[in-house]
């Protein structure tokens, strides 16, 4: 009679633990989904930004931008540094630093700051004048070209009185 009781406890706690077996696989297996859905789905996230000036659409992944994310911020930044006068160039400089990354910031502050006393020392006023533009999102790159003019007053300053200009490089 012990012996009939022991074997059905025994096969009671044998269908106990095939039932936790099979719950804890199920969980193994919903883990390893799910950690396999997060790895194709990781860095596809889009984030729609809003320029300065909204022209058209915009968007910013992990591991691309779109051209026009690229084209009008590059716009938007040559602007900042390159159409400035006395009265502006500190806010302008201000505004151009929070795009710039942290280990170039120390460097490219202390050129703008040189830059800014130069303007008002000298009355100076920078204008650029674009004549095209380039993007090439493979490379996160824009390339802009133009025309920048030196004037201090109503008078355009020659070759040599001209500041040295900046040179963007990612």
């Amino acid at each position: 009679m012990k012996t009939l009781l022991w074997k059905t406890y025994i096969d009671h706690l044998k269908e106990r633990r095939n039932g936790y077996l099979l719950l804890a696989s199920g969980s193994i297996l919903l883990n390893i989904l799910m950690a396999g859905v997060i790895a194709l789905t990781a860095g596809r996230e889009r984030v729609i930004l809003v320029p300065p000036e909204i022209e058209r659409p915009l968007s910013v992944t992990s591991i691309r931008v779109s051209p026009e994310y690229l084209s009008d911020m590059s716009l938007f930044l040559s602007d900042l540094l390159l159409n400035v006068t006395p009265d502006n160039a500190a806010a302008q400089h201000a505004v151009f630093l929070r795009y710039v990354a942290p280990d170039r910031y120390g460097k490219l502050k202390g050129e703008l700051l040189t830059q800014e006393e130069r303007l008002v020392k000298e009355h100076m006023t920078v204008i650029f004048k674009r004549t095209g533009t380039g993007v090439d999102v493979k490379h996160m790159a824009a390339k802009i070209s133009g025309v920048v003019e030196y004037r201090s007053g109503t008078s355009v300053l020659g070759p040599s009185l001209r500041s040295p200009g900046f040179v963007a490089t990612s």
